[in-house]
């Protein structure tokens, strides 16, 4: 996922993780610039969303239990991030600000993405048409689903496709109807709607 500056692109990705949890058996990782940015752009919100009883806080060791499954939890600050990740076989992994990564780092992780089934999801900013993240989006021949946000413009296919995640998925968590996660993505979803449907 990547775009403007506060599109929503983070964000998204709190609805994707309980998808990605249910159906995903394996080793899971969060990935952010630093522990501290992991912290900040994913758990904290997480916890917000799901409440306290579904995601915990970072253990010392640097894990995090959501929804019940362990995650470890990992900065990629510079190069010598790498050794942070060595021999460990990944299902799943999360990544806030690829984009700040060191090259090295995510290139050790598509090889640690080993299991039948592996899964990335990352987020970024527009970086540099050079930027070496631009290469790997460009790349031929790998399953590579990009989307794209931008400030003013949620599609319609993706409004549905993110309304059916919410029902299929959270409501699967024991997370109720009333909760302060639903409750926000009913409001938002449908306004969202009627916002498309007013200006058709």
């Amino acid at each position: 996922m990547s775009g403007a500056v506060r599109s929503g692109k983070t964000f998204t990705s709190y609805f994707l993780l309980p998808y990605r949890v249910k159906y995903l058996q394996g080793n899971c990782m969060l990935i952010g610039k630093t522990e501290r940015t992991v912290r900040r752009n994913i758990i904290d919100p997480l916890r917000e969303l799901y409440t306290e009883h579904n995601i915990s806080n970072i253990y010392g060791d640097g894990l995090v239990d959501i929804f019940g499954r362990r995650f470890y939890v990992v900065g990629a600050n510079d190069e010598r991030a790498v050794t942070k990740i060595q021999g460990v076989g990944l299902v799943y992994a999360l990544g806030d600000e690829v984009t700040t990564w060191p090259e090295s780092f995510f290139q050790m992780l598509k090889s640690r993405l080993d299991k039948p089934g592996a899964t990335f999801d990352g987020t970024c900013n527009p970086e540099s048409p050079y930027h070496w993240f631009k290469g790997f989006l460009d790349s031929e021949g790998i399953n590579i689903r990009h989307w794209h946000f931008t400030r003013l413009t949620i599609t319609l296919s993706l409004t549905l496709t993110l309304w059916n995640l919410l029902n299929r998925n959270t409501l699967d968590f024991g997370i109720n109807a009333t909760s302060k996660a639903y409750g926000c993505w009913q409001k938002v979803l449908s306004m969202i709607c009627l916002t498309r449907i007013t200006t058709l």
